[in-house]
């Protein structure tokens, strides 16, 4: 009868879970003395503990599209997810796009592009600072609030990839630079381009609600409530921030360097 070895799939088992019910587990899967491996079977809830592990990448992504917590699990525990930080960065690039296709400037000449491009590293700012304030707000909660609650403490390095993830719905807005403007009709690009960048906005909310109940193991209904007072918060310290530094004192500052 061949033998099993115990052998962790990860220097960091403690951080392995089951998919199916959260519950944390030993090894994602065992391995036989004539090199057969199958995946384990969760003592919990008897299922494998992840079925992720036989899925290819865009499998597992069009589950993770589909909000699927078991998807979410297997992205932020059980598998070497190390790319968040660049997501990071590009959802901030990103964000300044969309702040900045809402503005609908209409230019002519030179210096109106020249205006375009200040406007765009406007936004880059501020997109940047509101992403972190959302951002660090959210890692608050997760972290601090499993110590007054019975929900799920974890790791703090897990709760960074996993917000930082939670963002993945942003690299759409790319998508709707490139197709939110087909001239199918008059003035159809701009009310498309918006439709797209609310959907996106839709998603990014959902997401995050999302990766906040998994990280907390809690209902999709206090995780929503989380994310949408984070994102009240994020929205008013945005409104405040224009207010404190206008656009149009931002290009003035700019063009008076030139």
């Amino acid at each position: 009868m061949d033998t099993i070895s115990n052998k962790s799939t990860r220097s960091d088992k403690q951080h392995l879970i089951c998919v199916e019910c959260g519950q944390p587990i030993e090894k994602l899967f065992k391995i036989f003395s004539n090199g057969a491996t199958r995946i384990s079977v969760c003592k919990y809830c008897k299922k494998n503990v992840d079925k992720y592990i036989e899925y290819d990448a865009m499998a597992l992504f069009v589950d993770v599209l589909l909000l699927k917590a078991a998807a979410y699990r297997h992205w932020l525990f059980n598998s070497q997810v190390n790319f968040h930080w660049r997501l990071a960065a590009i959802c901030c690039l990103s964000d300044a796009y969309a702040r900045h296709y809402n503005t609908n400037l209409l230019f002519s000449g030179q210096h109106d592009y020249f205006k375009l491009e200040l406007r765009y590293y406007y936004y880059f700012i501020t997109s940047t600072i509101l992403f972190m304030v959302a951002f660090q707000f959210l890692y608050y909660v997760v972290t601090y609030l499993p110590s007054v609650t019975s929900y799920k403490k974890r790791h703090k390095s897990i709760i960074i990839r996993g917000l930082l993830l939670a963002n993945f719905g942003k690299l759409f807005i790319l998508c709707a630079a490139i197709w939110g403007r087909i001239p199918t009709s008059e003035h159809s690009d701009i009310e498309l381009s918006t439709v797209y960048l609310y959907m996106i906005s839709l998603l990014v909310v959902s997401s995050t609600a999302e990766a906040v109940m998994v990280l907390l193991q809690s209902s999709y209904l206090v995780a929503m409530f989380i994310t949408l007072g984070i994102m009240a918060i994020k929205n008013t310290v945005g409104f405040l921030l224009e207010k404190a530094i206008p656009l149009k004192t931002f290009e003035d500052f700019m063009l008076s360097l030139s």
